[in-house]
């Protein structure tokens, strides 16, 4: 990618961030001295990234990239119900569950650079300013846009109520959140089992779906969604683009495309890789 285009990715991202911090707060909004908690929320998601660029782009480090997106998660859903006009047991339970989610994936992605001693997806663009700032960027993009169902409601002047739409998304939540736990347990105790070295996963999960960790991801973000639905009004719909969002992100550019692209270097002659990516899913998880 050459610096024009990074430039206009980044300049992309500051664009889709603003118009939904605007949705997000065009009603029923809370403020603190006529802003717009979402706004304060959103800026906070962005200066985040900048700070970590920072650090990173002096010390040629992409390692704590991961760990600091869910920071921002975290940083992000706390610092909206602190400001929140009100706070009840719906937002509450909502944002220990992105709590849970950025926690749990944090740690996990933590442990697994420092086994790695270094991410492939930044082999090509630590050296290169704008491109690496870019990748920043869009992880505040990243943050913005999945959480942006959620922010609505932290950020609602209004009480919120349990009602079929939490019912609903939470079991989807709780499904997604499972799934996501699993998979990635049962490849990470394959990847462990010095047996396996050189070997691709074709077990518990992974027997159903190619790629069941993300299937589970995608299906929490949808939770969180649903769960906002009753509280939308007007422009702040198009937050529901957040499960979109991540399904795209997972499914063609950051998640599945990268990893097929690797395995069928490894693999892509391999019968019985052939035969894996034919009979089974790419993302949906196979129910028998």
């Amino acid at each position: 990618m050459n610096s024009k285009l990074a430039w206009l990715g980044t300049a992309s991202a500051y664009i889709v961030a603003i118009f939904i911090a605007w949705a997000v707060s065009s009603s029923g909004s809370s403020k603190i001295d006529e802003i717009p908690v979402a706004w304060a929320c959103i800026g906070l998601a962005f200066v985040i990234q900048i700070a970590g660029f920072c650090v990173a782009w002096v010390k040629r480090s992409e390692k704590f990239f991961d760990a600091l997106g869910a920071i921002t998660f975290l940083a992000v859903t706390w610092l909206a119900i602190w400001l929140a006009d009100q706070v009840d047991t719906p937002r509450l339970l909502l944002a220990a569950m992105v709590s849970v989610w950025a926690l749990r994936l944090g740690v996990f992605l933590s442990t697994r650079i420092r086994r790695t001693e270094t991410d492939r997806r930044f082999n090509q663009i630590r050296n290169d300013f704008s491109v690496f700032y870019m990748t920043w960027m869009m992880q505040g993009l990243w943050v913005t846009l999945s959480l942006a169902p959620a922010l609505v409601i932290f950020t609602a002047n209004y009480a919120i109520s349990f009602d079929i739409y939490f019912l609903i998304g939470g079991i989807l939540w709780v499904l997604g959140f499972g799934t996501e736990c699993v998979a990635d347990a049962q490849k990470n105790r394959f990847a462990n089992d010095a047996e396996n070295k050189g070997k691709f996963i074709t077990t518990g999960l992974w027997s159903r779906s190619q790629h069941p960790n993300y299937f589970g991801e995608i299906m929490l973000w949808l939770g969180i969604a649903v769960i906002s639905i009753p509280t939308l009004v007007s422009w702040q719909y198009f937050v529901l683009i957040s499960p979109v969002f991540v399904y795209v992100l997972l499914v063609h550019i950051s998640g599945i495309r990268m990893l097929n692209a690797t395995a069928k270097r490894r693999w892509g002659e391999d019968l019985a890789y052939k035969k894996y990516t034919q009979s089974t899913p790419k993302l949906f998880i196979r129910p028998w």
